[in-house]
């Protein structure tokens, strides 16, 4: 199956108009047609199934059109207020009329845009890359689920939701918490919506100003891998990870320490193999790789001391020695920029101390950690050989 990437952030679907949604998705018609979404129109009668909009850009085939997965993309990451502005104003430059109302979302401004000019849409995001790294937590765990294990069950499903509402709801984030579960090759995705704190907005109208009480909703994402027994977390903050670390543990697994955590990550080839570190020619799917920044955390005394290194290629200057690496253990952060081949610009890699990788976009994160593995920057550990490529291949 073709490497289309991941798209989970189905709320943007909500956010379009229907119009607007509906007329994007058009030339996937067949397409989605044959994997059970009838768009409206053209024979079908009927709101959009958002649910099973969402399921099909979780699970791609390898017949999902490849602009419609990339059109996607570009269109969530140009669909904040600022990228909205960048769009406007860029449209007026090249003569376009964007014809969205008086009051779009900025979702629709980019939905418009690719309709009207995809190439447009594709040079203002280029100049607009949103900076925003998903950064994901990493635990391990030495056990294997029994032999049957194909995800959780209904019932574990629905105590999960109900876990977690209810830690939401004592965290004053609203009594709501949805699980989706999506099957790819040697991985489970757990998509988790849920809600976040009130706010209170004064709004403007016609007719004056009044005030809009809203909860706005929240995608996490966890992600287990099978053959490396791992689960990576996304999550809004430290303790809601840790949150869903154990009660993803406990209804799916049976056992709330199944993921106990434990390093994943070191730094060690920076120091040990030096440039040769970032050798990317045997990893399809990326171009090149540069170091720009390691921080270093090292005893002084009875202090500790931190201190940060950048540069546009950090082992020029090592190469120069204007920067000593001090011993890997001292390492507790790396920056690197990437080249992949489906974009013309570099896009930022982090990792954080020896668990935290941060990615850009969710679809970076297996590339990465195949060049990771490859390099040497992902612990070994015996069960890692274990189990064979595939084992979800078609599940």
């Amino acid at each position: 199956m073709a490497n289309l990437g991941l798209f989970t952030h189905p709320g943007t679907f909500r956010r379009m108009r229907p119009e607007y949604l509906c007329k994007w998705l058009e030339p996937a018609r067949d397409y989605l047609a044959g994997r059970g979404l009838a768009l409206p129109g053209g024979g079908a009668t009927g709101p959009v199934d958002y649910d099973r909009l969402a399921w099909i850009f979780m699970e791609p085939d390898g017949e999902m059109p490849r602009e419609l997965m990339h059109s996607a993309s570009l269109i969530h990451e140009m669909s904040t207020e600022n990228a909205m502005f960048d769009l406007l104003d860029g449209a007026r430059h090249a003569g376009l009329v964007v014809d969205v109302g008086e009051d779009p979302d900025p979702v629709d401004v980019a939905v418009r845009v690719w309709l009207l000019d995809p190439t447009l849409l594709e040079d203002m995001h280029q100049l607009h890359q949103l900076d925003r790294p998903r950064g994901f937590v990493h635990f391990v765990t030495e056990r294997q689920p029994d032999a049957s294990f194909d995800g959780p069950t209904a019932k574990g499903r629905a105590d999960l939701e109900a876990d977690l509402a209810e830690w939401f709801y004592e965290a004053k984030r609203g009594r709501h918490a949805k699980v989706w579960m999506y099957r790819r090759p040697n991985e489970y995705w757990f998509l988790v919506r849920h809600g976040l704190a009130s706010k209170r907005q004064e709004v403007v109208s016609a007719s004056g100003a009044d005030t809009l009480i809203f909860r706005p909703g929240e995608y996490d994402v966890m992600v287990y891998n099978r053959k490396r027994r791992e689960l990576r977390i996304h999550g809004c903050n430290p303790r809601e990870v840790e949150v869903l670390r154990t009660l993803l543990g406990k209804h799916v697994f049976h056992d709330e320490n199944f993921f106990p955590g434990g390093a994943r990550f070191t730094l060690a080839p920076l120091v040990d193999a030096g440039r040769a570190c970032l050798v990317c020619t045997d990893i399809p799917g990326i171009e090149d790789i540069l170091l720009t920044e390691v921080q270093i955390l090292a005893a002084s005394g009875s202090e500790w001391l931190r201190s940060t290194h950048h540069a546009s290629d950090l082992f020029t200057a090592v190469e120069n020695e204007r920067v000593v690496l001090p011993e890997p253990e001292c390492l507790v952060r790396a920056s690197f920029l990437v080249r992949f081949s489906d974009s013309k610009k570099r896009r930022t890699i982090k990792i954080l101390g020896s668990n935290k990788l941060s990615v850009i976009r969710d679809g970076d994160t297996e590339l990465m950690e195949r060049w990771l593995e490859a390099r040497g920057f992902i612990i070994k550990r015996s069960a890692d050989e274990e189990e064979p490529e595939g084992v979800l291949a078609g599940a």
